[in-house]
C-alpha cells in the first residue's frame, strides 16, 4: 500500500502474482531458444514477442499497482483501465473472494487474490466507508 502526496492509496499486486508472471516470462524465453532455430519466420517472431510481452506485463504491473483510490475515485491500473467514482456506487458485493462495486451504469470487479494481502484490510476499509448498500 502507498500513500501518495494527492491523498490517493495505491493497493499492489499480491508478490505471489507478480512472481508468476515472471516465471512465465522465463520459462518462455528457455522455450523461445527452440523457436528461434527454426526456419518459419513467424515462429521466430513468436519466440521473440512472446517473452518480451510477458517481462513488459511484470514490469508495468509492479510499477502501476492493481487499483488507484482517490477521494471520490477508485481506479483499476491496466491497459484497459476502469474508473468508477465513489459517490455514484450504489452496491457493494462481495461473493467468493472479489468485490463487485455497482452503479446505475458501470460495474466494476475487484479480484482480492492477486491484491497484497498488506492492503487486503485497507481496501475493505475504504470500501467500507462508502454510502451504498452491501449485498
Amino acid at each position: 500500500m502507498l500513500r501518495c502526496e494527492d491523498n490517493t492509496t495505491k493497493i499492489p499486486f499480491n508478490q505471489r502474482h507478480l512472481n508468476t508472471i515472471l516465471i512465465y516470462a522465463f520459462l518462455f524465453s528457455i522455450t523461445s531458444f527452440f523457436g528461434l532455430s527454426q526456419n518459419e519466420p513467424w515462429m521466430q517472431i513468436v519466440a521473440v514477442l512472446v517473452p518480451i510481452s510477458f517481462f513488459a506485463k511484470y514490469f508495468y504491473q509492479k510499477h502501476y499497482h492493481y487499483l488507484t483510490i482517490g477521494p471520490e475515485y477508485i481506479k483499476t491500473n491496466g491497459l484497459i483501465s476502469k474508473e468508477l467514482s465513489l459517490t455514484q456506487v450504489a452496491a457493494i458485493e462481495y461473493y467468493a473472494g472479489k468485490f463487485t462495486l455497482k452503479t446505475d451504469k458501470q460495474r466494476l470487479r475487484i479480484d482480492t487474490s492477486i491484491i497484497d494481502p498488506e492492503s487486503l484490510g485497507i481496501l475493505t476499509t475504504r470500501l467500507k466507508k462508502i454510502d451504498a448498500e452491501w449485498i
